[in-house]
């Protein structure tokens, strides 16, 4: 047979086996994000909170403030409850389903131009399937009902890498500079911005930051920002060493107090081990992308840098892990591109090891270290407490293996960048 006419029918049995497939996911993520709106807004509350102080002319963050809401922090600084403000007029109990709706429109935007971008199957049903999936994840039904800000954050990143990939250096800037005022950790990708001198993009992003910073501190006050800081010690210790922290911090406080003693407080001696450990990564990282950064080709450098952006943030709960499905994405249509350009197999074979291991970890519902007891099974609730955090340095790792040959034999491991389409 051919391999065009053998091509056409493997495409229709796809056609034919993914639409039953998205129905199957459709009946049971539907019903879940539903579910999740019905939920109280844990997080979300507290950009609602300083959105609707925003309106009225108060500052959240003074302590007389957090005491009529009745918390310790908010958690987030001045410049996030910026995107919040939309949402300042309704009721909290609308909360939900309002931001619930933007996050997830948002991510199916977000695979729909993946699927086109990085040239798979049937693009339209490829991207409903991966975005359905997602969907049915235990980490993404934990974000919708927190409405928790990392699907917006993750949706920044791809527009960034999209479109740099297209040397528009000054609107990828600026939504970095977004995805900054959201939460700091971004500044990751920025400093990479820097060594790969865009500087077009650099200063972009730091206009964006600041403008949004100045629009919030008119309001808030400079003193906002101390106030920001001094409750984020009460919060830290109250998180950081949570059986749930998934970040390098998270996992070298465990390592000092394991989790089944309870968790434990930030101590200098667990964020020098982190320290030690997210710089090594990072020089590491860097060693790797040395000459893509150096002929600021950053494609894949940006992806590396954006999973170490989620895995070097001091918390990393469940819902960051919306974080790393452009990475993986990314990395995934690399991995199949390093096999089209002849990558020797037990090298790629290796690599293809290391993303199942993610793909199968992500799968894992989190909460499942919850329901196993300590005292019956000891060692099973510490395994299941590392495959929490386990998918990240996998992903790393597949990714700078990836670059590493990539950039050895000169070759480019994603399809080129579609055109963006003409002005009207």
């Amino acid at each position: 047979m051919s391999p065009g006419p053998s091509r056409n029918v493997i495409l229709r049995i796809y056609a034919v086996a993914g639409t039953l497939v998205t129905l199957l996911l459709l009946s049971y993520a539907v019903p879940r994000m539903v579910d999740a709106w019905k939920q109280y807004p844990w997080d979300g509350k507290v950009d609602w909170i300083a959105a609707r102080a925003y309106v009225e002319h108060r500052n959240p963050y003074s302590p007389e403030e957090l005491k009529k809401v009745k918390l310790d922090g908010l958690g987030h600084p001045p410049t996030t409850s910026f995107w919040w403000l939309p949402f300042a007029r309704y009721d909290l109990k609308e909360i939900s389903p309002l931001v619930g709706h933007v996050i997830v429109f948002a991510m199916f935007v977000m695979f729909m131009m993946l699927a086109w971008e990085l040239r798979w199957p049937l693009p339209p049903l490829s991207a409903v399937i991966a975005f359905l999936t997602v969907m049915c994840s235990s980490w993404m039904y934990y974000h919708l009902y927190l409405v928790q800000v990392s699907g917006f954050i993750a949706f920044l990143y791809f527009m960034s890498w999209y479109l740099l990939r297209r040397d528009e250096e000054i609107a990828s800037g600026l939504l970095l500079g977004c995805a900054c005022t959201f939460k700091l950790f971004p500044g990751l990708l920025v400093f990479l911005l820097l060594l790969g001198r865009r500087w077009r993009a650099v200063f972009a992003a730091g206009a964006a930051y600041v403008v949004i910073f100045v629009i919030m501190t008119a309001r808030f006050g400079l003193e906002a920002w101390p106030q920001y800081v001094a409750t984020e010690g009460i919060i830290t210790n109250y998180w950081i060493g949570n059986a749930h922290n998934a970040s390098i911090f998270g996992v070298a406080l465990r390592i000092l107090r394991p989790a089944c003693r309870g968790a434990g407080v930030s101590r200098p001696a667990g964020t020098a081990i982190a320290m030690v450990i997210g710089l090594s990564l990072l020089a590491v990282s860097l060693w790797v992308c040395r000459r893509a950064i150096k002929e600021r080709r950053l494609e894949l450098p940006f992806v590396l840098f954006a999973t170490l952006s989620v895995f070097m943030n001091p918390f990393t709960f469940e819902h960051y892990f919306a974080l790393l499905t452009f990475p993986l994405a990314v990395v995934l249509s690399a991995w199949r591109g390093a096999w089209l350009r002849g990558m020797p197999r037990r090298r790629w074979a290796a690599i293809g090891a290391l993303l199942a291991g993610v793909v199968a970890f992500l799968a894992f519902n989190f909460r499942w270290q919850d329901e196993v007891s300590w005292k019956e099974h000891h060692a099973l609730r510490h395994l299941l407490e590392v495959t929490n955090w386990i998918h990240m340095p996998l992903l790393i790792a597949a990714c700078a293996l990836l670059i590493d040959w990539s950039e050895k034999k000169n070759e480019r491991l994603l399809p080129p960048p579609l055109p963006l389409p003409n002005a009207a």
